[in-house]
């Protein structure tokens, strides 16, 4: 059975919006202000996460850069009606567009072979004063769900020369991104992690298109970040990990 059409601002929409990454951008999108906005998304895949955002924010002009030909096809069935959307078929690190309001990744640079090229890309695309944020997870590497993934995982740490650029998966040092981000310009930079399991799961269950739904993701998104803020001070590098897989780190770009 395919997924049940729902409506957004009196259009109808292709897919359910659900998951703690639309309920970010959603905020995200509403913190830019009701003006006009450009967002740029690095690795968008299918714009599954960022098509309720888009269609509930008319004022954000979003360029999507995607490098799998068929995950690209989907986002233009998802989003393509939308006159304020463009999408391209290339590597994150590849774009050479103009500056952007926020510049996003969303589950992408545990994907990224080069990701120093990647991360400056980032970096550059953004407006002197704009918002950067990367999202990555860690469960690729924590709990693969495949033997090939795990191998996968284990000759990019220790020989990623022999892992295809379209294929690599890994695990990202958050603070050598850090460190990387602050000196191409990035200021103000946090990093938080997020994400239980079993908020993660609960989270899955919500339909976000209706009100209610909403105000329901946005409790769930601050009782993580309440864990996060109360546990991880506590915890292990390895149980910290494991209880809140996604790694987010966010700042802006000074001037």
């Amino acid at each position: 059975m395919g997924e049940i059409p729902f409506i957004l601002g009196g259009v109808e929409a292709t897919s359910r919006p659900t998951d703690f990454k639309y309920a970010q951008l959603r905020e995200l999108f509403a913190q830019l202000g009701p003006g006009p906005v450009s967002v740029l998304d690095l690795g968008c895949g299918t714009c599954k996460a960022v098509e309720g955002a888009l269609r509930e924010h008319p004022n954000v002009s979003y360029v999507g850069v995607e490098q799998d030909a068929a995950a690209l096809a989907q986002a233009r069935r998802l989003i393509g009606d939308l006159p304020t959307v463009q999408l391209q078929e290339a590597f994150g690190e590849q774009f050479s567009g103009g500056t952007f309001d926020l510049v996003i990744s969303l589950s992408v640079l545990e994907h990224v072979k080069y990701l120093d090229a990647f991360l400056e890309t980032s970096v550059r695309a953004v407006r002197p004063g704009g918002t950067l944020m990367h999202r990555y997870d860690l469960g690729h590497a924590l709990t693969p769900s495949t033997l090939g993934e795990r191998l996968r995982v284990a000759v990019a740490r220790r020989v990623p020369a022999a892992v295809p650029a379209a294929r690599f998966t890994t695990s990202p040092d958050a603070t050598a991104i850090v460190r990387r981000l602050g000196e191409l310009g990035i200021v103000d930079l946090t990093v938080r992690q997020a994400q239980a399991p079993s908020l993660k799961a609960a989270m899955n269950r919500i339909d976000q298109s209706t009100p209610e739904g909403q105000r329901l993701a946005a409790d769930v998104v601050a009782l993580d970040a309440r864990l996060w803020d109360e546990l991880s001070p506590a915890l292990k590098p390895e149980a910290r990990d494991r209880l809140f897989p996604a790694i987010i780190v966010t700042g802006r770009r000074a001037g």
